[in-house]
């Protein structure tokens, strides 16, 4: 009688244990549930740490993930993952969680032991192909996507995700089959998915196929009113393919989306340019100087739509500010400019100084030769000019936008010889 009183007392304290630690959870699950996450934290920490299960520390990274608390949650997963190993629920969440904080080798390797066990596993060869793609791992990603394709053929995610890998695997020469195939195959599965069409578009226009990428950006642009980038490329291939005048109203729209962005007033002022609108492309290329005052390109192209009207100093302030961070190569081409609107504006000394600047650069600059040539004949210096005449249309000879320039080195030069 007595052993059977001793063991009813222990089946019921068994029982309160358990009940009690059934409540417990169900107590902090209601918390996480309704997505009271402080509260679940504090609930489950009053639970004795030695006496926590599996599943109350992964409830516990839970709520403190969703409460933005990563390195809290980083430290319960890893709690729950070392009581359950082989609960790839546990993992998974544990492997985003390192992977989010930064913690991208930990990361993987958690995703590979759950492959070890179940090569199947969607989830996890997702996650995989995602940090290998981000971490520009693009041989790992590829192949960890056409294992998913395996799987299932028809996720447009993973046709997708198998494109961007080897598009960025060979950015400047991508892949001809591989990458339209798969993001076809993509559109196929999902035709709304815009970033594939963005894609299909990046990979014409990298071909210099840009009546195709046209085609893509404009489709991608009927979901992306709104976006400058989307009107951007459309401009940039009507640019390309030369329709100056189309490309004008989409980088319209683009800078009246954006108007913070250089290299929207920069291309379109160049089109302005290339329609012979010089006020409008100095505007542009104005304002793009004003948000880029590093690039000297941008100060170049403004000298040269400022030249197209003759303001000749307004060019040449604008071809000195572009010399400050320009490279020997686009330096003489700046320099050059300078000395043309000096001979223009007769300061021939000033002229043959910005000369002289280009060929101790580059002895053979052809402009710089017949620039100086000019400026000797202007000066009477008729022995020099008829020199350096004679070494332009030399250098000129096989050059056939220069013909006028050449006939006239040629006259010239039989003139002085005279």
């Amino acid at each position: 009688m007595k052993n059977s009183v001793i063991i009813l007392l222990a089946v019921m304290c068994l029982n309160a244990v358990s009940f009690g630690q059934a409540n417990l959870s169900d107590s902090y699950k209601k918390f996480y549930n309704e997505g009271n996450f402080k509260e679940a934290i504090t609930f489950i920490s009053k639970i004795d740490t030695s006496k926590r299960t599996a599943e109350d520390w992964f409830y516990l990274a839970q709520s403190y993930n969703s409460n933005k608390e990563i390195l809290q949650a980083i430290l319960a997963y890893k709690k729950a993952v070392q009581l359950n190993p082989v609960h790839n629920g546990f993992r998974i969440s544990f492997a985003r969680a390192l992977n989010l904080s930064g913690n991208t080798s930990d990361a993987i390797e958690n995703l590979n032991e759950i492959i070890k066990t179940d090569s199947t596993n969607i989830a996890a060869l997702s996650d995989l192909g995602s940090i290998y793609l981000a971490t520009k791992k693009y041989d790992l990603s590829q192949s960890t996507f056409e294992k998913l394709l395996e799987l299932n053929y028809t996720d447009f995610l993973s046709h997708y995700y198998l494109a961007l890998s080897v598009y960025n695997m060979n950015t400047a020469k991508p892949d001809t089959e591989t990458v339209p195939n798969h993001l076809i195959h993509c559109l196929i599965n999902n035709p709304r998915f815009t970033p594939a069409r963005d894609l299909l578009g990046n990979y014409y226009f990298t071909r210099k196929q840009y009546k195709r990428a046209l085609t893509e950006y404009e489709a991608s642009s009927y979901n992306k009113i709104s976006d400058p980038e989307a009107h951007f490329k459309i401009g940039l291939c009507l640019e390309k393919m030369k329709y100056f005048l189309t490309a004008i109203p989409s980088y319209e729209k683009a800078v009246k989306l954006d108007s913070t962005v250089a290299n929207y007033y920069s291309h379109l002022g160049y089109c302005y340019y290339m329609e012979d609108k010089m006020d409008s492309a100095v505007a542009a290329y104005s304002r793009a100087a004003k948000l880029d005052e590093d690039n000297p390109t941008v100060f170049q192209n403004l000298g040269m739509a400022y030249l197209k009207l003759d303001s000749l100093d307004a060019a040449k302030s604008s071809f000195e500010a572009a010399l400050q961070n320009f490279g020997v190569m686009q330096m003489t081409f700046i320099i050059n400019q300078i000395g043309f609107i000096n001979l223009k504006q007769r300061k021939f000394d000033e002229a043959r100084e910005a000369c002289e600047k280009v060929l101790a650069l580059e002895p053979e600059n052809v402009f710089a030769n017949f620039n100086l040539a000019r400026v000797y004949d202007e000066q009477k210096k008729s022995s020099l000019a008829l020199k350096l005449y004679k070494k332009s249309v030399a250098l000129m000879k096989n050059i056939p936008s220069m013909e006028s320039e050449y006939k006239y080195a040629s006259k010239r030069s039989k003139e002085l010889e005279k």
